[in-house]
């Protein structure tokens, strides 16, 4: 899970290194408790690290050196906006590489699942490896020990006076992975946590698409090899790229409250996602990537205490 702009100091109650609110509590402290509970409650299960960016603290270039392990340059900067692939080895790469590994007995080779939601400069960096493969499969065409599927529904980012569109497309998604299909399980908790994922979108519109609805309608994640029981099962990765928090910095600045609303979605969300991963039976990680930081007034791209921190 993704979040841009995400400061380490998000998830604490001091002061901010550099800053004329040392002391104070900012409506960005104490917005991720989740965090601290985790750390508290499963101290052998969790882990809180707080890392420096290299410079420069643009989006795509950190995504580059988190993807690929290699340092990213003020040169590669002005790719920000125009977007370019990665040729680097990267882990996305390895992920959807088919590897040799025994399957019901037999060698054999395979990629792992995929799903990505949010920020669609990933697209522009992995056009190939986050290409979306439902389109392509059919009965002849994929074999499930051989080649892995992909689901890939990206949203615009630019748009920074936008808060919720991106953070709404991902969360009116995730549930569709991480809960089991309603013909499988019609429990309590289970219909009251759909129903928290549905609180947590902003507009209500964006649960109106059709990716978990039958396979005969248009846009469906569903073919007739991938049905919703794999589409929950039998992922291997999500990543889940939000924006709200970065939006938030460059609209109104950090110390605004509607940073406070973005981080609570954000803490619900981890909480809804550890839920499930503790429902199910298949062993789980889940890591939570800040890309970088912002200044004082929200910005992000130079090497400024605040800017690197995350």
């Amino acid at each position: 899970m993704w979040s841009d702009e995400l400061n380490s100091t998000f998830g604490t109650a001091g002061g901010v290194p550099g800053s004329q609110h040392i002391g104070r509590l900012m409506p960005y402290h104490n917005r991720l408790p989740a965090i601290a509970a985790l750390s508290r409650e499963r101290p052998d299960q969790s882990m809180l690290y707080r890392f420096r960016a290299d410079p420069p603290t643009t989006t795509l270039q950190r995504l580059k050196g988190l993807t690929t392990g290699q340092l990213p340059t003020f040169i590669d900067a002005g790719s920000n906006f125009a977007g370019s692939t990665v040729d680097e080895d990267n882990w996305l790469q390895a992920l959807r590489r088919p590897q040799i590994g025994i399957i019901n007995g037999t060698e054999a080779a395979r990629s792992h699942n995929l799903v990505f939601l949010g920020d669609d400069t990933w697209i522009s960096m992995f056009p190939n490896e986050l290409s979306d493969t439902q389109a392509t499969e059919t009965n002849d065409t994929l074999q499930k020990s051989r080649t892995g599927w992909a689901r890939v529904r990206p949203f615009p980012s630019l748009n920074v006076w936008d808060l919720d569109t991106v953070d709404d497309g991902v969360l009116s998604r995730l549930p569709m992975f991480l809960l089991p299909p309603v013909s499988e399980n019609k429990s309590e908790i289970i219909r009251k946590e759909r129903e928290q994922w549905r609180q947590l979108v902003k507009q209500p519109h964006m649960w109106e698409h059709s990716d978990f609805n039958e396979m005969t309608q248009a846009n469906s994640m569903v073919s007739d090899k991938v049905g919703h029981a794999q589409l929950h099962h039998e992922w291997d990765m999500i990543i889940a790229h939000g924006l709200g928090v970065d939006h938030c910095g460059h609209r109104f600045g950090p110390d605004h409250s509607a940073i406070s609303h973005k981080l609570a979605q954000m803490n619900t969300a981890i909480e809804l996602i550890v839920n499930a991963i503790d429902r199910d039976e298949k062993p789980t990680a889940l890591y939570l990537f800040g890309d970088h930081g912002m200044d004082n007034k929200g910005d992000h791209g130079g090497d400024s205490p605040r800017e690197v921190d995350a």
